[in-house]
C-alpha cells in the first residue's frame, strides 16, 4: 500500500472497535480485522500552539488531496 496525501498528518486506526460485523457475501469481521491510513491535519491541534493553524474560515476554499495505490510483491 502507497499513500500520498498532501496532508501532514496521518491517523492510523487499528480496527479495535469493530465486532460482529459481516460484511458483502457474509464476510465476518471482528476486532483488528481491517485498518485505515487516514491522512488529516494533526490531531489535536486546537490546542497545540506549536502545531500548524487547522482552522479554515467560511470564505475560504478547502482542498484536501491524497491518492492510494495497492501493489503486489
Amino acid at each position: 500500500l502507497e499513500v500520498w496525501s498532501d496532508q501532514p498528518g496521518l491517523q492510523f486506526y487499528s480496527g479495535n472497535f469493530l465486532s460482529d460485523i459481516y460484511g458483502k457475501s457474509g464476510a465476518y469481521y471482528d476486532k483488528y480485522s481491517g485498518f485505515c491510513l487516514e491522512p488529516q491535519k494533526y490531531p489535536n491541534s486546537v490546542n497545540k500552539s506549536n502545531f500548524p493553524n487547522i482552522f479554515v474560515t467560511p470564505d475560504a476554499t478547502y482542498c484536501h488531496k491524497m491518492a492510494y495505490a495497492f501493489n503486489t510483491v
